[in-house]
């Protein structure tokens, strides 16, 4: 029997089978994790054009080396909630601090957006900056509101988190919380000391954007020392936007507290 090598081209079979298997497992790295488009108020959010690892093998040894591949997973796994597959990368040198997608999102907004307690405080235990704002404003603390997150929003804000910081609309984490219904997230905000005459781009206060919805709010924002009878750029008084909206009883809070049309 022949003991030749069986070659193919210009290399030995196996050679060959060993270089194309080597070039499929550098395709399936990720590289790129695609902007996602969100509007300033949360509203649709198109996911990112992004293949992620989806097998980790175990820990390696030894001192944690800083890897930026690891990046895109890591802020992958924050928005998906996926603490164990987070950790992972974390390990392999994904940085918290550094990790950014092209929308400007961080580590800690995907997790405090996703309402993953466990990985927002993974994220502070490694000093992410809790103010950081995409790119459209919005930071953690006005997302995890939005949200109705009670026990995040809370957690950002004993790490620092301001509580007046802006979007591009001009909206405020109190703002976005009354817009969104959350009594809960509000109450907290505003015990944080949240202005409750604040404005947004267009002069309307927290009040105003409460006139269409649940009368607890309005009672709450009035409690804080909300102005009843401040007016937006086109003149409307937060009685006259509930009048318009035809919400009776927050009308009626409001008549009694002082407020006209």
């Amino acid at each position: 029997m022949s003991h030749k090598m069986f070659w193919a081209g210009n290399a030995p079979y196996w050679c060959r089978a060993t270089v194309y298997a080597a070039a499929i497992a550098v395709l399936a790295v990720p590289t790129q994790f695609a902007q996602a488009q969100t509007d300033a108020t949360g509203g649709n959010t198109r996911l990112p054009v992004f293949t992620p690892a989806t097998s980790v093998s175990s820990t390696p040894p030894g001192p944690i080396v800083r890897n930026p591949a690891s990046d895109a997973n890591l802020l992958y796994y924050a928005a998906q909630g996926d603490v164990a597959k987070f950790q992972a990368f974390l390990q392999r040198g994904g940085s918290v601090q550094e990790a950014r997608r092209k929308d400007g999102k961080t580590v800690l907004i995907l997790a405090a957006n996703r309402g993953s307690l466990p990985i927002v405080e993974i994220a502070l235990k490694e000093n992410a900056d809790v103010n950081a704002a995409d790119t459209i404003g919005m930071n953690a603390l006005m997302l995890a509101s939005r949200a109705g997150s009670v026990e995040i929003v809370s957690r950002l804000i004993e790490s620092g988190a301001s509580v007046e910081n802006r979007n591009v609309n001009g909206m405020t984490a109190l703002m976005l919380a009354i817009q969104a219904q959350k009594p809960d997230v509000v109450n907290i905000l505003l015990e944080k000391s949240a202005n409750p005459n604040t404005k947004d781009n267009w002069g309307n206060t927290p009040l105003m954007l409460a006139a269409g919805g649940e009368a607890g709010i309005v009672q709450s924002l009035l409690k804080a020392g909300a102005d009843v009878n401040t007016r937006n750029s086109i003149g409307k008084t937060a009685l006259g936007l509930s009048v318009a909206k035809k919400n009776e009883a927050v009308a009626a809070q409001l008549r009694t507290a002082g407020g006209f049309e």
